[in-house]
């Protein structure tokens, strides 16, 4: 027998278990990859974007003026935010689910917010509010212990 194999029951629910958690991430990073192309093909198009006050003024940096502001509300610092692909794979499943949803959804936002023909400034408060209030939301998760110190009824 193994040394490192635990054959009782125990030891096999923990390893699937395990095994599922690591599947679960895997499935999660792999859909945030999908949302983070759909975040930049929307600001590939806000940055050609012209409203009623001209284009941008500075289109070479839309992409990673979003970037931060979006991961600013999840608390990612502007190092980690420039540093994406290895930040992404630090991150924990609920930061990394709620990257995945805001990205995703501020896509929209950026194409509904063109499509309505909105300012440029319009458009970037709507993708920032709405970051907010979804990192917001999961920092209260977070920020709570269900377990801690308290009796689980």
């Amino acid at each position: 027998m193994n040394a490192h194999t635990d054959n009782t029951l125990p030891g096999l629910r923990a390893s699937t278990a395990l095994a599922q958690h690591n599947n679960y991430w895997l499935a999660i990073r792999q859909a945030g990859k999908e949302a983070r192309l759909s975040l930049t093909d929307a600001i590939a198009a806000f940055v050609k974007y012209e409203d009623a006050e001209g284009g941008s003024t500075a289109p070479e940096r839309a992409f990673s003026n979003f970037t931060r502001t979006i991961k600013a509300q999840l608390g990612l610092s502007n190092k980690q935010a420039d540093d994406m692909e290895s930040s992404r794979d630090r991150l924990d499943v609920i930061v990394l689910d709620a990257l995945r949803l805001i990205e995703g959804s501020c896509a929209e936002i950026i194409w509904e917010g063109m499509e309505k023909q909105r300012s440029r400034r319009e458009i970037k408060d709507a993708v920032k509010a709405f970051a907010k209030d979804v990192a917001g939301s999961i920092s209260g998760v977070r920020k709570r212990s269900y377990f801690e110190g308290k009796k689980v009824q």
